[in-house]
C-alpha cells in the first residue's frame, strides 16, 4: 500500500466506524516498489538482502496478484491528487491545475481591462497620424 492510503483508510474509518468489524471492498494504491515487482522491472532472482521489498512483501503481491486483488487499472488519482513527496505512487497533477487555473484567472483579469483600455486610448485620445 503506498504510504499516503493509509491515511485515507483511517479517514474513511473515522468518517463511518461502523466499518470496524465488516468485510468491504476497498480500492488502494499500491506502494511504487510493489508496482515495480509485479511489472516485473526487478530482477527476481536478486538474493533477498539485495531485494527492494522484503521476502513476505513480494509473496504476498505475487499471491495478491495471481488471486486477481491486485490488478493494474488506470487510476483517476493522478488528475485529482495534490503532489506528494512522501509517496510518488500517489502524486497527482491537482495542484498544477489549480495553479494553472489561478495563473490564467489572474492573467485574464489583468489583461482584458488594460487592453481594453489601450484600445479606448488609442481610438479616442492618441494623437492622430494623417
Amino acid at each position: 500500500m503506498a504510504s499516503g492510503e493509509r491515511f485515507a483508510l483511517r479517514d474513511r474509518v473515522i468518517e463511518n466506524p461502523g466499518l470496524i468489524g465488516q468485510t468491504i471492498t476497498v480500492k488502494m494504491l499500491a506502494s511504487a516498489n510493489v508496482d515495480v515487482w509485479l511489472k516485473g522491472n526487478i530482477d527476481r532472482s536478486l538474493p533477498d538482502h539485495r531485494q527492494q521489498l522484503s521476502a513476505q512483501t513480494r509473496e504476498w503481491a505475487d499471491h495478491l496478484e495471481a488471486q486477481g486483488v491486485i490488478r493494474n487499472a488506470f487510476s483517476t488519482s493522478l488528475f485529482l491528487n495534490t503532489d506528494s513527496r512522501s509517496s510518488p505512487a500517489s502524486a497527482g497533477l491537482a495542484g498544477a491545475f489549480m495553479g494553472s487555473l489561478f495563473m490564467m484567472l489572474i492573467v485574464i483579469l489583468l489583461s482584458v481591462p488594460l487592453g481594453v483600455a489601450s484600445a479606448i486610448y488609442l481610438e479616442e485620445f492618441a494623437p492622430g497620424t494623417a
